[in-house]
C-alpha cells in the first residue's frame, strides 16, 4: 500500500471509526477495571486492531468482487444461524453465540452486512422498473434474516436486520404499487406487534416473557425499579448525572459502581453521558451521525448501483442502532440490546461494523481514481 494510495481513502470514513474505537477502549477499561481487571479491555484493544486491519483490507479490495460471492454468503450465513439453536451458548434464555474457544461469535451480526450486499446485489442486476419476481424475492430473503434471529430470540437484532432490509429494498424499488405493497405489510406487522405486546391470542407466546417484561419497563419502569425497570431507571440517572460536562473519566458513579449493568456494552452510551457530561454524548451522536451521512454521500458518487445500495444500507444500519441504542440508554426505546455502533464491547459487532465501513471505503476509493483518471 502506498501513499498514493492512502490518498485516496476518504478521511472522514477512515478517522471517526478510529477515533470511536480507541474511545471505547478507553470507555471498557474505565467500566469493567474493577470486576475484570484489564482482561476486557485488552480484548476490546485487540477487537480494535483486527477491526482497522480488516478495514483496510477491506477498502484495498475492490468491492464489486463481492457479487460473485453474495449468493453462497448470505446462505452461509443464514445456515450459520440456525447453527446457533443447536450449538449456540445461551445467556438471558437467548442462544446467540458459538463458543469458538478463543472467541465468541455471533452470526447474526455479519447477517446484517450480508443481508445488505444480498439485496444490493440482487436488486442492482434487475431491470427498472424492478420486476416483481426480484421484489417477492428481496422481500422473502429480508424476512427470512429477520426470522432466523427472531426466534432465537433476539428482537432487537431481527428488527435491525428488518429495518435494514426494508431501507435498501426502498431504496431499490420502482413504483408506487410496491412502496404500497411494504406499506401494507408495514402496517400489519405493527398490528400483529401490538396484539403480542398485549399478549392476545394465538400471538401472545411469540414474545418471551423477558422481552414482554423489557416493553412494560419502556412504559413505566417505576412499576417495577428493582426488577424489569432497574436497568432503564439507573440508565437515565447515570445520564442526569453527567450533566453538562459530566463527572470526569473514571468518577461515575452508576457506571463505575456497578449500579449500571453492563454499562461497557449496552449501556455505553450512558457511561460516556456520565463522565463526559452532554458535550461528550452529543459528540459520540455527533460523530455517528456524520459517519452516517458521509455513506449516503458515497452513496449519490458510487460508480455502479450496487455499490450505491450498499452504502444506503451501511447509513440505515448506523442510523438505525444509534437511534435505538441512545434511545434506550435515555429511556425512550425499549431496552432490546442494540449495540452503539464502535463503541458497545463485543467482537463480532465491531468487525462486522469495520467490514461495512471498510467495503464503503472502497466504493469511495474508486469512485477517487475513476475522477483522477
Amino acid at each position: 500500500m502506498t501513499l498514493r494510495w492512502f490518498r485516496t481513502f476518504d478521511p472522514l470514513l477512515a478517522i471517526i471509526p478510529v477515533v470511536l474505537t480507541v474511545v471505547s477502549v478507553v470507555f471498557v477499561y474505565l467500566l469493567t477495571q474493577d470486576t475484570a481487571g484489564t482482561a476486557t479491555a485488552w480484548r476490546a484493544a485487540a477487537y480494535g486492531v483486527a477491526a482497522l486491519i480488516l478495514m483496510l483490507g477491506v477498502a484495498a479490495a475492490d468491492y464489486r468482487g463481492l457479487r460473485a460471492w453474495v449468493p453462497w454468503l448470505f446462505a452461509a450465513g443464514i445456515l450459520a444461524t440456525v447453527a446457533v439453536y443447536f450449538v449456540g451458548s445461551e445467556v438471558f434464555g437467548a442462544k446467540l453465540w458459538i463458543d469458538l474457544g478463543f472467541f465468541q461469535f455471533q452470526p447474526s451480526e455479519p447477517l446484517k452486512f450480508l443481508l445488505i450486499v444480498y439485496l444490493a446485489s440482487l436488486l442492482s442486476r434487475a431491470p427498472r422498473p424492478l420486476p416483481w419476481g426480484t421484489f417477492w424475492a428481496a422481500l422473502g430473503a429480508v424476512l427470512l434474516a429477520t426470522g432466523v434471529v427472531f426466534f432465537q430470540p433476539d428482537f432487537g437484532t431481527s428488527m435491525i436486520l428488518f429495518v435494514v432490509g426494508i431501507g435498501v429494498l426502498l431504496h431499490g424499488v420502482s413504483g408506487r404499487l410496491q412502496r404500497g405493497v411494504i406499506a401494507v405489510g408495514l402496517l400489519a406487522l405493527a398490528v400483529v406487534a401490538t396484539l403480542a405486546i398485549r399478549g392476545v391470542a394465538p400471538l401472545s407466546g411469540v414474545l418471551k416473557p423477558y422481552q414482554r417484561d423489557r416493553l412494560t419497563s419502556f412504559v413505566d419502569a417505576e412499576s417495577d425499579p428493582q426488577g424489569s425497570g432497574w436497568n432503564v431507571l439507573q440508565s437515565k440517572i447515570a445520564v442526569g448525572s453527567g450533566g453538562l460536562l459530566g463527572k470526569g473519566l473514571g468518577n461515575g458513579t452508576q457506571s463505575q459502581l456497578n449500579f449500571l449493568p453492563v454499562a461497557h456494552a449496552d449501556f455505553m452510551y450512558a457511561g460516556i453521558a456520565e463522565a463526559w457530561g452532554l458535550m461528550g454524548s452529543l459528540l459520540v451522536i455527533g460523530l455517528l451521525t456524520t459517519l452516517a451521512l458521509r455513506c449516503v454521500s458515497i452513496a449519490k458518487l458510487a460508480p455502479d448501483r450496487f455499490g450505491q445500495l450498499v452504502a444506503i444500507g451501511a447509513a440505515v444500519k448506523i442510523t438505525f442502532e444509534l437511534l435505538v441504542n441512545a434511545g434506550m440508554n435515555l429511556g425512550v426505546m425499549p431496552v432490546t440490546g442494540i449495540p452503539l455502533p464502535f463503541l458497545s464491547y463485543g467482537g463480532t459487532a465491531l468487525l462486522t461494523n469495520a467490514l461495512i465501513v471498510g467495503v464503503v471505503q472502497s466504493i469511495a476509493v474508486r469512485h477517487q481514481r475513476a475522477a483522477s483518471s
